[in-house]
């Protein structure tokens, strides 16, 4: 079982829904979508996040058939201060696949690539 900390609340079971789920309901009320935390078994998200998704008092964004990169310089892109497995859990959360890289330089490369060629 996952350890909860003060102020966290937990949504059991991972998966592209859940994680969707949880990070509309983290934006609908208020909360740096950062603070929501994967875990093994689910997500940790502040308490406020978690009351909004157990009151499903937003919609989930609608899936788009096109890629969501980052804009440059947005603030929920990875940078050098994430560690490799968040860094990673962000690609994969965005539809960015990262090839061969498993070094964080490459990783990021790969990232600000894509997003350049979205522009």
């Amino acid at each position: 079982m996952t350890n909860i900390p003060e102020g966290y609340g937990f949504v059991a079971g991972r998966s592209r829904e859940n994680a969707k789920a949880i990070l509309a309901a983290a934006k609908a009320a208020g909360v740096d979508t950062s603070l929501v935390q994967t875990v093994l078994d689910g997500y940790l998200a502040p308490e406020a996040a978690i009351r909004q998704y157990e009151g499903k008092n937003f919609e989930a964004p609608a899936e788009s058939p096109e890629q969501e990169l980052p804009e440059e310089g947005a603030e929920d892109a990875p940078n050098d201060s994430w560690k490799n497995a968040e860094i990673k859990e962000w690609a994969q959360d965005h539809g960015v696949d990262l090839g061969d890289a498993t070094k964080k330089a490459d990783m990021l490369a790969v990232i600000s690539d894509a997003s350049t060629k979205e522009e």
